[in-house]
């Protein structure tokens, strides 16, 4: 994610996460781990990482359904999250803005 997110190379992040050949009960945590790893991080990176969200779900990488498991556990940790990034509820309504 960290590499993704310093070279921006989105077409290797999707082969990066099409070679992994994750089970596909596990893509709702990588979402997930995604989306917390950018809740800290500056605008442009945000959305980067919501670039990436849609370009896996335009490969067919992931579903819709993957993606609101990963956004509600992350919205299921807010209380936690928010201690060190109090705007954590906009940044995931944007988030939720731009899967739609």
């Amino acid at each position: 994610m960290t590499e993704y997110l310093t070279t921006q190379g989105l077409g290797a992040a999707v082969a990066g996460v099409r070679d992994m050949k994750a089970p596909k009960h596990f893509l709702p945590e990588m979402l997930s781990k995604m989306l917390v790893c950018s809740l800290d991080r500056p605008d442009d990176d945000r959305q980067h990482v919501s670039t990436l969200v849609h370009a896996l779900r335009a490969d067919g990488l992931i579903t819709a359904e993957n993606f609101m498991q990963a956004f509600l556990s992350v919205l299921d940790q807010c209380p936690k999250i928010e201690v060190d990034v109090p705007l954590v509820k906009s940044y995931l309504a944007q988030f939720a803005a731009r899967a739609v």
